[in-house]
């Protein structure tokens, strides 16, 4: 559970600029090491993109305040005045559950599973008679059960946030088959109430992704970074590009044996770091430095949940999300048209993310191929 802390500070204001634009033409970097909801002074304050280098504040927290959109601040631990500082964003985690799957008629399935707090089972009914709408989910907990695993363990995510107070305030469980979320009470407590995420809708350790070209074959990284960047300077319509180098012999995330260049034309705000550590991975925007460990988005924010992402995907209006990333307490949104999948499960000692897509791409994006 995370540990308040009591900080002076002193506020500086960056300026009144709109949320997610660029900035003199560049996006602008969300910062991972910072706490996304805090409190000053009593003022809430939410975390977004922007940088700190023209004002003396610790690292490069830039933050909105809730109740004037568009303001921009940052902190400085001290001042003449200085203030209480409490961090007052969820503890979110994660973990792979030993899961039971059984059927019981052919529109009813019992999931049983064992997690950092607490045993649960659920009920899947898909009854249309009784639920004409959707697929009814019941979950509770239970004190004990035995768990005997016949559905495995890596590939069942479950995803679970706390109130700093340590409250439980939902979950969230995926697998190849199945998906759903569940809130708590208002206090931490039952009954839970539940909906249907199957994975036509989101997919636990998945991204969907565009197209990409071969690159020239070989060890020599700085070579494939400037072939890449050549495409896209000397291509009209390239906004950046995205490098998988794979060095000799192959350790790459999709496997292929050689690197791989992608050339994105749509538009992006926010400079985001990567969902999963790679020292592999480069991009840069046309004719720009190269940045390694990072990629470009259309829009990135702190997103309490699966659900909350989603739903931000479906309020986008110009241009139109059409791919959502939620990423242990932020979120991710696209523009594109995603091409395959890359299923990055068993990478990471615990799942990591969700993603799904919207509109007319939301029942098939689960069936994209896999690379």
């Amino acid at each position: 559970m995370v540990q308040l802390r009591v900080l002076s500070a002193l506020a500086y204001i960056l300026g009144c600029i709109t949320l997610s634009k660029e900035q003199n033409g560049t996006p602008q970097f969300f910062s991972d090491g910072c706490c996304t909801h805090k409190e000053v002074g009593g003022v809430r304050y939410t975390q977004v993109a922007g940088e700190t280098d023209d004002f003396d504040c610790d690292g490069q927290c830039v933050y909105e305040d809730d109740s004037k959109p568009g303001s921009r601040i940052c902190f400085k631990t001290g001042g003449l005045a200085p203030q209480p500082v409490e961090c007052k964003a969820s503890f979110i985690d994660s973990e792979f559950v030993l899961t039971d799957i059984f059927t019981g008629d052919v529109n009813i399935a019992f999931v049983r599973f064992r997690t950092k707090i607490g045993i649960f089972s659920c009920t899947l009914n898909s009854n249309t008679q009784i639920v004409p709408d959707g697929v009814y989910v019941s979950c509770s907990s239970v004190p004990t059960l035995e768990i005997t695993g016949n559905a495995g363990k890596l590939g069942n995510a479950f995803f679970f946030s706390q109130s700093p107070t340590g409250k439980n305030e939902y979950f969230s469980f995926h697998s190849k088959t199945i998906g759903f979320h569940c809130d708590f009470t208002a206090d931490g407590g039952l009954p839970l109430t539940c909906h249907n995420m199957p994975p036509m809708v989101a997919e636990a350790d998945i991204l969907y992704v565009e197209g990409a070209q071969n690159v020239t074959r070989g060890e020599d990284e700085e070579a494939e970074i400037e072939q890449c960047q050549d495409l896209c300077n000397t291509n009209s319509s390239c906004v950046f590009w995205t490098l998988s180098f794979t060095p000799i012999p192959s350790t790459s995330r999709n496997h292929r044996g050689f690197s791989e260049c992608g050339i994105r034309n749509y538009q992006v705000n926010v400079e985001r770091p990567l969902p999963i550590n790679s020292q592999n991975q480069f991009t840069g925007l046309k004719n720009k430095d190269v940045k390694n460990g990072s990629t470009f988005v259309f829009d990135y924010f702190p997103s309490p949940s699966p659900q909350d992402c989603k739903t931000s995907c479906m309020g986008q209006k110009s241009p139109d999300c059409t791919i959502w990333t939620w990423d242990l307490g932020t979120c991710a949104l696209n523009v594109y048209q995603p091409i395959r999948r890359i299923n990055i499960t068993g990478r990471m000692p615990r799942p990591v993310l969700v993603s799904g897509c919207i509109g007319t791409l939301e029942n098939s994006c689960s069936t994209l191929p896999d690379h």
